[in-house]
């Protein structure tokens, strides 16, 4: 096995170790330009009475998530659940560059009742392999057949947010929401067929804004298709449209899952902008709160851009 000789002369010379704490490195430095380098370190031999996390067993528990599906807008026998788990670091001492400790794709299930059974994360090789900090986990749920799309996911990166993960005992809501269509109004008149909508310098974009977003303050993400940005302009910069063309405002179908104990506002945003001869950029804007119902977003039938 190959050393390089700054880590070979302190494995094996005290006195070379101690000139370089003059310089002001330390042997805990030298140990991290090891491994920053890749240079194998010998791993401290397990005492007896330690757990398999030493030996590359089980580093997270498994877990079960209750699924609570609001007002009875799907059904949960449609969809099916899965699991990935990444490890990867950053090595090298002057250039740094993201390796791979390990990957694994692991089946979760939807049990009956709303569980959704999440597999135990398990170590890989090597002390990369065994360090939280390398770890990210995303699990997925989505309707079954349906490789593209998805009901939600959550995501879990680092040793805190994976502790955080550990010690609770998550109930999530899941909500299926019906499209909608909204005729937009400015000032009260409408838009469509206004001088205004064939307006060159003119553009108007709408999204659905969740609060707070959807990082959690410990480390946990829980996303799910809802409220895509959507925008409109007659220099055929955008695809959803030209901005002449637009009759209504369509309001995407969507999913909202959150947590049982953090419920969320959620708003439709749209703000109308126009550019003018002088340079000067003026705004129009509405914010309409939705109901979190199966017809929430259809129950939005006007935008008034004021």
């Amino acid at each position: 096995m190959k050393l390089i000789t700054m880590f070979l002369a302190a494995a094996l010379c005290p006195a070379f170790v101690q000139a370089m704490e003059l310089e002001g490195l330390n042997a805990a430095g030298i140990t991290e330009i090891a491994r920053a380098a890749e240079i194998f370190i010998p791993e401290p031999t397990a005492a007896a009475g330690t757990d398999d996390r030493a030996k590359g067993g089980e580093l997270v528990p498994g877990k079960t998530i209750q699924l609570i599906v609001e007002q009875g807008s799907l059904d949960l026998a449609d969809y099916s659940a899965e699991m990935t788990v990444r490890c990867s670091y950053k090595a090298g001492l002057f250039w740094p560059q993201a390796k791979s400790c390990g990957r694994r794709e692991l089946p979760a299930a939807l049990g009956t009742g709303g569980r959704l059974l999440i597999p135990p994360v398990e170590a890989f090789e090597g002390h990369q392999g065994r360090d939280l900090d390398n770890f990210s986990v995303s699990v997925v749920v989505r309707e079954k057949g349906d490789a593209a799309g998805y009901l939600f996911s959550m995501d879990i990166r680092g040793r805190k947010a994976l502790a955080a993960y550990t010690s609770a005992t998550p109930v999530f809501s899941i909500l299926k929401m019906d499209a909608g269509l909204a005729e937009v109004l400015v000032e009260g008149s409408p838009l469509a067929g206004s001088e205004l909508s064939r307006d060159p310098a003119a553009s108007l974009l709408s999204f659905v804004l969740v609060e707070p977003r959807t990082e959690e303050s410990d480390g946990i993400m829980l996303v799910s298709p809802l409220g895509d940005n959507k925008s409109f302009d007659n220099l055929e910069y955008t695809s959803a449209g030209s901005l002449a063309g637009l009759k209504s405002l369509p309001l995407a179908p969507g999913v909202l899952a959150e947590r049982a104990d953090d419920r969320r506002k959620l708003e439709l945003l749209t703000s109308l902008k126009v550019e003018g001869p002088d340079g000067n950029v003026t705004f129009r804007s509405s914010r309409i709160e939705i109901r979190k119902t199966t017809d929430g977003l259809k129950a939005i039938r006007q935008v008034d851009l004021r």
